[in-house]
């Protein structure tokens, strides 16, 4: 059996595929796949199945239960249970005004990616959706629901273990939304969210 120091899952070309670790012991014990950047682009090219096919060789000489893995973006520290559903993490927050701009990495370890595409892992548009509302509700004060939205545009897929580019405006009044989304400069979605004018502070 392996222990619980990191290491590599290899793939027949020499590279690795994915950096393990264990938590827990007995019946709780769970173990942790943090995919490299080769293994993240067969995850985003060919989904969760086929990684999980190709770390299989290594998983049974290890003595690891595939089906007992998690594919995460990090494994959790001693003593601490992984927060499910995984958060939404921003790095760099850039306020101007009513403007806010930052880069988040999408988690490998969200659960719609089961059924959005077993094959093609792909954030669905209105997950994204979601996730500017939470993010708008954190960082702009956007504290009341969406009555409508307009001009919603997805352009590229958003797939996880990749780092996305955010950017916020809120209107003076409150009540309109405009949202951004880019990887490395290429626009991947955007639109405008409104409330209805009694919701507006």
């Amino acid at each position: 059996m392996l222990k619980d120091n990191p290491a590599v899952a290899v793939m027949d070309d020499g590279e690795y595929l994915a950096d393990w670790g264990c938590r827990g012991a007995g019946e709780m014990r769970t173990w942790y796949l943090v995919p490299s950047s080769k293994g993240g682009r067969l995850i985003r090219s060919r989904g969760l199945m086929e990684f999980r096919a190709s770390v299989s060789r290594w998983a049974s000489s290890a003595g690891v239960n595939l089906a007992a893995t998690r594919v995460v973006s990090a494994v959790p520290s001693d003593g601490d249970a992984p927060r499910w559903p995984p958060e939404l993490t921003v790095q760099d927050p850039v306020r101007d005004g009513q403007s806010v701009r930052f880069s988040f990495t999408v988690p490998y370890e969200l659960d719609i990616f089961r059924g959005h595409f077993p094959t093609v892992p792909i954030v669905p548009g209105a997950v994204l959706v979601g996730w500017v509302v939470q993010l708008a509700r954190e960082y702009c004060g956007w504290q009341f629901g969406v009555r409508h939205a307009s001009a919603l545009k997805f352009r590229r897929i958003v797939q996880p273990g990749l780092r996305y580019c955010l950017e916020l405006d809120k209107s003076d009044s409150g009540t309109t939304l405009d949202f951004r989304m880019h990887l490395d400069g290429r626009p991947c979605a955007n639109g405008s969210l409104k409330s209805a004018p009694h919701d507006a502070p």
